[in-house]
């Protein structure tokens, strides 16, 4: 019984290590890269350097840019950040929840 515990204890650090990143942390590296009033251009750049493939959003005057993180707990997991633009400059970042299968 009490090894048990121990064992359990001791995995904690490994378990919560394979765990997917949080949307706070997704946010602060896009935070250190991109930041509103920036150009757009320059914006896609760096986006992209870090990882994430973009592609025109829905909506006019967005850039949709995902990556894919694999987690050995949870699977795979899709980041993703959207650029909303107005006339070339970056006029807000979202950064939805991680989605993880």
């Amino acid at each position: 019984m009490i090894v048990r515990r121990l064992a359990v204890i001791l995995l904690l650090p490994v378990i919560a290590s394979c765990a997917p990143e949080p949307r706070d942390q997704i946010e602060l590296e896009v935070s250190q890269i991109v930041e509103p009033g920036m150009p757009t251009e320059d914006a896609l750049t760096v986006i992209r350097d870090a990882g994430f493939a973009c592609r025109p959003g829905e909506a006019l005057q967005s850039t949709a840019c995902a990556r894919e993180r694999w987690h050995s707990v949870v699977g795979r997991c899709l980041q993703r950040v959207i650029l909303v633009d107005e006339r070339g400059t970056i006029r807000r970042i979202e950064v939805p929840p991680p989605a993880c299968k």
